[in-house]
């Protein structure tokens, strides 16, 4: 093989390469125009019904959420990142930036999680600055939950040990009246490799503004 035609194989793998990115980070920031929650057991979950991009609340209590995330992405090796992070309620709205974000009541109490669609998103400011790549948050302050900066949000009831499910870019606020859990809250967040690339540099657009 002379170098010419070397040289064209390799400007044509790299021009796949690139497209193949590209798609990627369109399906990446992709999210469905109707908003359907999905409620199932489980057993029942799957990657899937994962890829539909629609909170997914579990109905059934999970005593080891490491071993239902490992079970839900079925070990896969496509999402490799998973970092733990404390919400602290102040009252406020985050926008989820990973790929899936799980949270779960691993309290005693009810817990009710708000969540709304992405569309809603452009009614919120994010020009706080914070130390993760996993959520923005907003800078406005919930006085009434029944109406959270004119968007609409779904309030969903979590029993003990159960876990919602929000896929990327999804808008989301816990509130619960024990001051305890308002200060240990714990979210999974999960992220591919492009994914979390993907997360770093939506942040930075958005702060930026």
């Amino acid at each position: 093989m002379n170098t010419k035609n070397k040289s064209l194989k390799y400007n044509i793998l790299f021009i796949i390469i690139i497209l193949l990115i590209i798609i990627y980070i369109k399906y990446d920031l992709k999210y469905p125009n109707n908003f359907e929650m999905i409620q199932l057991t489980s057993n029942k979950l799957n990657k899937k019904i994962l890829f539909e991009k629609q909170p997914i609340v579990i109905e059934d209590q999970i005593n080891d959420i490491n071993d239902f995330i490992k079970y839900s992405m079925n070990n896969s090796l496509d999402y490799p990142i998973k970092n733990i992070k404390i919400i602290k309620n102040q009252e406020t709205v985050y926008r989820n930036l990973s790929n899936f974000c799980y949270i779960q009541n691993n309290n005693k109490d009810d817990m009710w999680v708000y969540i709304s669609h992405p569309k809603n998103s452009y009614k919120f400011n994010y020009n706080l600055t914070q130390n993760t790549y996993d959520y923005l948050k907003t800078n406005y302050r919930i006085i009434d939950y029944n109406n959270i900066n004119d968007s609409k949000f779904l309030k969903v009831k979590l029993y003990p040990k159960q876990i919602i499910i929000l896929p990327k870019l999804w808008l989301y606020y816990i509130q619960n009246n024990n001051n305890e859990l308002n200060n240990n809250i714990k979210i999974y967040c999960i992220h591919s490799i492009i994914g979390f690339l993907v997360s770093n540099v939506y942040q930075f657009t958005k702060l930026s503004k």
